[in-house]
């Protein structure tokens, strides 16, 4: 990997999470999330707003 660049690593609880419907994220919104460049957990935790966890959520960002 370049210099500058980032590799974030996730656990399947990330893309499987669910809002207060049981709607799941889904890859497409977390690639959006992560394109977007901000706090991820944060991001994580607002979609799925009052929602309790269904698994774990790992998020790892190593920043080059």
């Amino acid at each position: 990997m370049e210099k500058g660049r980032t590799l974030v690593l996730y656990s399947d609880g990330v893309t499987e999470s669910r809002d207060t419907e049981r709607k799941m994220m889904g890859l497409k919104r977390w690639t959006a999330i992560v394109a977007g460049s901000g706090d991820l957990l944060a991001a994580v935790k607002d979609y799925m707003g009052d929602a309790e966890p269904t698994d774990d959520i790992t998020i790892m960002e190593i920043k080059l």
